[in-house]
């Protein structure tokens, strides 16, 4: 049998470790890059922005890290909620800036029925603590 030198050998052991922490990491995280219907529905194109805060540097919070709009799709007056994974608020919003339609919407929901008296131009938002999504969408 050949010996094996203690560096080399230790070496191994450091990338046989990283290796099973790579695969268990891997094993363990949920994978959102493929939600159902995603190849008949159009992709709603969703920002975010803050409510209520200050996002300016001084006024005594950390500085927070952007954070990644859900994905949403729509197809007619379905929307595709499977790849939303917080309780949120769902709004249509007119061209005037008035609240058109508002519901909440439970954590765990896939899909929602828009009402069909719904026609035109909105912008739809999902409101999340503090968060705003928002994106155009025509019925």
């Amino acid at each position: 049998m050949k010996k094996v030198s203690k560096k080399k050998f230790t070496e191994t052991l450091k990338r046989l470790f990283l290796l099973f922490s790579l695969l268990t990491f891997l094993e363990e995280a949920p994978i959102y890059a493929s939600c159902p219907n995603e190849s008949v529905a159009s992709q709603v194109d969703l920002h975010a922005t803050l409510i209520g805060v200050n996002p300016t540097p001084g006024n005594g919070e950390r500085p927070r890290s952007p954070i990644q709009p859900p994905t949403v799709y729509i197809d007619g007056y379905t929307l595709d909620l499977s790849c939303v994974d917080f309780e949120t608020n769902l709004q249509l919003v007119g061209a005037d800036g008035e609240v058109l339609y508002s519901i909440f919407v439970p954590q765990c929901t896939t899909a929602i029925s828009l009402p069909s008296y719904l026609s035109g131009d909105y912008e739809l938002r999902l409101i999340w603590g503090n968060w705003c999504f928002y994106g155009d969408i025509t019925l």
